[in-house]
């Protein structure tokens, strides 16, 4: 444990905790999907996945696979949050200064609280809960755990030493930042990971197995299946023309007392949209046909739980999961060169590959990028 820095230590162990949450974030999610997929091929439909991909679901192998998405970004996140926290906390003398430790704790503290609530202001859901509470502590427990029983691994370095350690993923960060916006993930795909065979099966497991942790967070309307019920109509006519505006835009009826993300209830010359048994609008009959686009994404905003969760997802792919795969390199690098010479040397040595690989990787990218744009444009005037 001496040879380990607490840092990478706590990392690991954040991680981990947030890959048991979301495995079992991701198989509810597709059992949840599994039943959809089976009530409406009972119904009649063809529905899609189907074969191998609908039996799929019900493993845990690929709830664990999927799971890795969100690992490698909420979890990443909160688990560099968390160590950032620890490292603000320890950084205050507490034996000279104890009120001030006292009220730093107090403000992160406050600040956890805050950014958990905004996670949660869609409503109230078990697994966000989850990541935002035990990811944080399993993350500060190993860090105090591997700072009390002897990982030292970052101690008795220089003040510019450290500050190289600091500076150089940052830098990188900067980097990757200056050139991230539209397209940037696209573009590293095209620029790096299709450009060698390492990086093309990395792309495969990407798109084989992220649908499903997509799938857990997604808002109504984007949901690969939408089922809906309608009750109570007063005519036949109704319902057909209900069926009219529902069916286009993938709302697929089912069966009396059968589950439904959407039930449509009329009452008199209106209809009641709900969510299993909370309502949700209240909309004229006539308003609800002639502007089914508009009410639908109202129904699906209102239900959407998962905004600030998806938020919180894409700014920690951008930042915190470029991060995370910095550290893992980094302690591999230093455990091998390690075994060549000293400990703090080593530090150094695995400070400045991890750097040298990071530039390698943005290199192409950055051609990618410059290359691309004036090509784009020069195709747009000339075909005007």
């Amino acid at each position: 444990m001496k040879r380990v820095s607490p840092v990478v230590a706590a990392l690991c162990a954040g991680c981990a905790a947030a890959q048991i949450i979301a495995t079992f974030q991701v198989h509810f999610s597709n059992g949840a999907v599994l039943d959809d997929a089976l009530l409406l091929e009972r119904q009649g439909y063809f529905i899609i996945p189907a074969g191998k991909a609908l039996s799929a679901l019900a493993d845990w192998s690929t709830a664990f696979l999927g799971g890795l998405f969100f690992t490698c970004t909420i979890g990443a996140g909160l688990s560099l949050a968390a160590v950032a926290a620890m490292l603000a906390i320890r950084s205050v003398p507490l034996r000279r200064i104890v009120s001030s430790a006292i009220v730093g704790f107090l403000w992160i503290v406050f600040l956890w609280i805050v950014f958990l609530g905004r996670l949660l202001s869609g409503g109230v859901d078990f697994f966000i809960t989850a990541y935002g509470v035990i990811v944080p502590s399993a993350t500060a427990a190993v860090f105090a755990l591997f700072r009390r029983t002897g990982g030292e691994a970052d101690r008795g370095e220089t003040g510019s030493r450290r500050i190289f350690h600091v500076l150089a993923p940052g830098i990188l960060l900067l980097l990757w930042l200056s050139h991230a916006g539209d397209g940037s993930f696209l573009d590293f795909r095209d620029s790096i990971l299709l450009s060698n065979p390492l990086g093309r099966a990395v792309n495969d497991f990407y798109y084989r197995y992220t649908l499903y942790p997509a799938e857990a967070v997604k808002f109504l309307e984007a949901k690969t299946l939408k089922t809906c019920r309608l009750e109570n109509l007063s005519k036949p006519s109704i319902e057909t023309a209900l069926r009219r505006v529902l069916l286009p835009r993938d709302y697929l009826p089912v069966g009396p007392g059968q589950p439904a993300k959407l039930v449509v209830r009329q009452r008199e010359n209106e209809l009641e949209l709900y969510d299993g048994s909370r309502r949700i609008l209240t909309v004229a009959i006539h308003d609800f046909l002639v502007n089914c686009n508009d009410r639908l994404k109202d129904f699906s905003e209102r239900t959407d739980r998962y905004g600030p969760f998806r938020q919180a997802t894409y700014f920690a792919l951008l930042l915190a999961t470029p991060l995370a795969f910095y550290l893992l390199l980094w302690s591999i690098l230093a455990a091998i060169v390690s075994a060549f010479t000293k400990p703090r040397r080593a530090r150094l040595w695995a400070t400045v590959l991890s750097c040298a690989v990071g530039i390698a990787l943005f290199a192409p990218f950055y051609r990618y990028r410059t290359a691309v744009a004036p090509d784009v444009s020069a195709s747009l005037r000339s075909s005007l």
